[in-house]
């Protein structure tokens, strides 16, 4: 009888080392999301794929924005333009010119009216700091 209580106590030991905490976990690591808003934007302006928007002989500068999308992605305008800025999209968005004051924040189905002479003539890039894939670029005569 002395035997078979060392076997159970001995299977017990077993057991509880099997079960204990190895240094390893089983659980999935969590997975990282990645930022939206990165703290360090770039000066250089973005490369777009479509080509640029003239917009120099237009009494407004006019940008629509949405659903990871600007409309023009690039344009060249004048400094003493004033600028309209509307988010056709059914979520915030901001549009952005990094370097600059420029950084506003535009509800959805609402418009950003600004005044001219926003920024000095020189190429930006524009950007939506809630969305990194919403870049452009801006040619400021």
């Amino acid at each position: 009888m002395r035997k078979s209580i060392y076997a159970l106590l001995a299977l017990l030991m077993l057991v509880a080392a099997a079960c204990g905490d190895s240094g390893t976990t089983s659980q999935s690591p969590t997975p990282s999301i990645p930022a939206t808003d990165d703290p360090s934007p770039t000066e250089e302006p973005t490369e777009t794929e479509e080509p640029c928007v003239d917009q120099t002989d237009q009494d407004l500068i006019e940008i629509e924005m949405g659903e990871l999308f600007f409309d023009p992605e690039c344009l060249i305008v004048n400094a003493s333009q004033p600028i309209s800025v509307e988010n056709t999209g059914e979520i915030l968005h901001n549009f952005q010119i990094p370097g600059t004051q420029v950084d506003v924040d535009v509800e959805p189905g609402k418009t950003f009216n600004g005044e001219g002479n926003f920024v000095e003539p020189g190429e930006y890039s524009i950007r939506c700091k809630y969305h990194s894939s919403m870049l452009g670029t801006i040619t400021v005569n």
